[in-house]
């Protein structure tokens, strides 16, 4: 009798550690999967946070240099009279690679191609190309982000390259005639940017561009996705 109330002590003394010990590891198992998403998900809203001050970075400084252009007399000129003298001294390969751009478009206010100069990019033909930016331009189909009334700078995908792009109207040099066209520039987001990106977060920058047209829309986070991270 006596052994038999010792086996059922034992046993139940057995049951009762067994049940102690998964609870303990299914506590601890609980905790540290919910600090590791919680750690990954803060690395993920940092290099997210990162990422986007990088960018709207670049597209300051493109929506600088697309003031310059946009609010200027000769530019405001040309779309009136279209001459050849503001073609040969500003619309040359040259203005693209002193303004780090891939191409710059002069359009009049109802979107048809009046001046146009393209470089760098694997393109089936300018033309084609002019035609797809002006598109987009007019369906807003690009990831878009408003940094003056007027001024818009933007993520976009043309022909397959990934591109920053601003638009704006053309008016003179203190912004007081009535716009009478408008300006698109734009460059690729290069492997040079995403290898600097790189080194800032830490990680391995891969482009990813998808092949739909509607890639970008104008909901801020679906400009992100097309950059995959990796951990080094």
């Amino acid at each position: 009798m006596l052994v038999k109330i010792w086996a059922k002590v034992i046993i139940s003394a057995i049951i009762g550690i067994i049940l102690t010990i998964s609870c303990t590891v299914i506590i601890v198992r609980t905790l540290l999967i919910d600090n590791l998403i919680n750690e990954e998900k803060n690395i993920i809203i940092h290099d997210y946070q990162r990422t986007k001050q990088i960018l709207e970075k670049e597209e300051t400084n493109l929506a600088n240099t697309q003031q310059d252009w946009a609010l200027w007399d000769d530019a405001y000129q040309f779309i009136e009279d279209r001459n050849d003298d503001f073609l040969a001294a500003n619309i040359q390969v040259e203005s693209l690679y002193a303004l780090k751009l891939n191409f710059i478009l002069f359009a009049d206010n109802e979107f048809h191609n009046t001046a146009s100069i393209i470089d760098g990019l694997n393109v089936e033909s300018e033309e084609a190309f002019v035609g797809h930016v002006l598109e987009q331009v007019q369906e807003k189909r690009f990831f878009q982000n408003s940094n003056e009334e007027k001024l818009i700078t933007g993520l976009t995908i043309l022909d397959g390259n990934l591109m920053l792009m601003a638009l704006s109207p053309i008016s003179t040099t203190e912004g007081t005639a009535p716009d009478n066209g408008y300006l698109i520039i734009g460059r690729t987001v290069t492997l040079e940017f995403t290898g600097y990106l790189g080194d800032i977060l830490q990680r391995d920058i891969t482009l990813a561009v998808p092949m739909e047209r509607n890639c970008f829309s104008t909901k801020k986070k679906a400009g992100l996705a097309c950059l995959k991270k990796e951990r080094k």
